[in-house]
Formats: C-alpha cells, sequence, structure tokens
C-alpha cells in the first residue's frame, strides 16, 4: 500500500531560453509528493511538513536520447486510445 498521497502532488517545470537563438536550451521539471498525513499543504501547495521531491533535468541536445522502456501492457493500451 503506497503511502503517497495523491492530493497532495504538486508539479512545475522551468525552460532556459537561449538569449542569442531564442531557443530553449534546458529543461527542468520538479515533482514533488506528499505523505499520508504528514504533509502540510496550502491552497492546493506543498509548504511543510513530510514530502519528496523529484528533479529531472533535459538539456536540448539530449533530448534525443533518452530511452524510456514501456511495459507491453502500456503499450497495448495506448495503441487502443483513439
Amino acid at each position: 500500500m503506497s503511502r503517497a498521497d495523491k492530493t497532495a502532488t504538486n508539479a512545475s517545470y522551468d525552460i532556459e531560453i537561449d538569449p542569442e537563438t531564442l531557443l530553449p536550451v534546458k529543461l527542468r521539471v520538479l515533482l514533488l509528493t506528499g505523505q499520508k498525513g504528514t504533509t502540510i499543504t496550502k491552497n492546493g501547495k506543498i509548504v511543510g511538513g513530510d514530502h519528496v521531491a523529484f528533479y529531472f533535468d533535459y538539456a536540448l541536445s539530449e533530448f534525443d536520447t533518452a530511452k524510456i522502456e514501456m511495459p507491453r501492457e502500456a503499450q497495448v493500451a495506448l495503441a487502443q486510445i483513439r
């Protein structure tokens, strides 16, 4: 049984733009998830207590190198969405 609190989960992202080319060069994704009964929230945002933060940093030149292995069941489910 998961102790993660789905009602106390937040996500945000930052995009870094190259000032010369005006193209995106970096993407940072931040995911926060709270723990049931121990996370403090205010207006839907995590503001304290027990929680976990995950950071994902991507450089534009690395986007094509990401390898995601998708379970067969997920592939079948996605193929059925129309």
